[in-house]
């Protein structure tokens, strides 16, 4: 019996501390041709999109867009302090705890879980770019899945539009594990996000054994633990429900194996029967051996005459006396 625990991971705000997708917007929007020598606009896009494999140019467009992005960021905040205003949280754009993070997918994905990151990011290869340049292999070889951001309605339309397409991006994921996995019995999904909206939608559509974790200050020291110790409760659970369903199965075949030899002996004895049954159709007389015949009285031989018995304690006569001599 076969289980499946998976792992999602929301990217922006969730693995990084800032939100890399608005970041290269930014970026992308004020870049013009060769701004980084041999390096179109069109070609940039490719790569920071998808559709064609990262290269060191690109890469570079990459920091350089991170280091506005921070420098952009003080900036904002030496204006709101000179205006007395309160200054608004910095963001490292780095990862909150990227090389615990890689550790534990390594460690999990040795324990045959699965990890994916779910992003709505329409630059799943800039994500790529920072796995390489941090050095995070383990999370550059994990699935990517990309979920369209929502627009044409309200914020909180939008919201719950992109909240509801992720999470029919984890049943799409789930229905092929269960189309191609044989005799899976059991799946369980644990989903990331710093969204209150996708972890109420993932929530509320799932079994309790799922878990939704929201991450309001991202995956931080605090939450890694918390989803470590929720990946390996999974990882128990299931145990527990593999090794219940093997006890089931086994139990099963063993009465299979006594029903078939009851029915065999059943089988047997009723055999037997009928062939008992068959010896009473014949008669007394049927199939016995012969007797000698019976002879009538004339017919039987004579027996010889009966000899006298001797009367008992007679004794035998004497000879006669012989006449005396003179």
């Amino acid at each position: 019996m076969k289980t499946k625990t998976n792992v999602f991971l929301d990217f922006d705000n969730t693995q990084f501390d800032g939100h890399l997708h608005n970041t290269m917007m930014r970026y992308t929007n004020k870049y013009q041709d060769n701004d980084i020598p041999g390096l179109t606009k069109g070609q940039l896009m490719k790569e920071l999109m998808g559709k064609a494999p990262i290269t060191p140019s690109s890469k570079w467009a990459v920091q350089t867009a991170l280091m506005n992005a921070r420098n952009d960021a003080k900036e904002t905040n030496e204006k709101l302090k000179a205006e007395g205003k309160p200054a608004k949280p910095e963001h490292t754009f780095d990862f909150f705890e990227g090389q615990s993070l890689n550790k534990l997918v390594k460690e999990r994905k040795e324990q045959g879980v699965d990890v994916a990151i779910l992003t709505a990011s329409m630059f799943p290869g800039a994500i790529k770019a920072i796995n390489e340049i941090k050095g995070l292999t383990q999370l550059n070889d994990i699935p990517m899945i990309v979920v369209p951001i929502a627009s044409g309605g309200t914020v909180k339309e939008n919201k719950l539009k992109m909240a509801q397409d992720k999470n029919k991006e984890i049943q799409k994921y789930e229905r092929a594990q269960r189309a191609s996995i044989e005799g899976l019995i059991d799946v369980k999904n644990i989903f990331v996000d710093d969204s209150k909206e996708n972890i109420e939608v993932f929530t509320k559509s799932r079994n309790p054994n799922s878990t939704g974790m929201l991450a309001t200050k991202g995956l931080n020291k605090e939450l890694m633990e918390k989803l470590n110790n929720a990946i390996e409760k999974a990882l128990e659970q299931q145990a527990a429900i593999s090794k219940q369903r093997n006890k089931e199965n086994a139990s099963y075949v063993q009465d299979d194996i006594y029903a078939n030899v009851n029915q065999d002996i059943y089988a047997n004895a009723s055999q037997f029967k009928s062939s008992k049954n068959d010896l009473s159709k014949f008669t007394e007389t049927q199939n016995a051996p012969a007797l000698p015949p019976r002879l009538s009285p004339k017919s039987a031989p004579k027996l010889p005459p009966k000899t006298l018995k001797a009367e008992a304690n007679v004794a035998p006569a004497l000879p006669p006396k012989s006449p005396k001599l003179r």
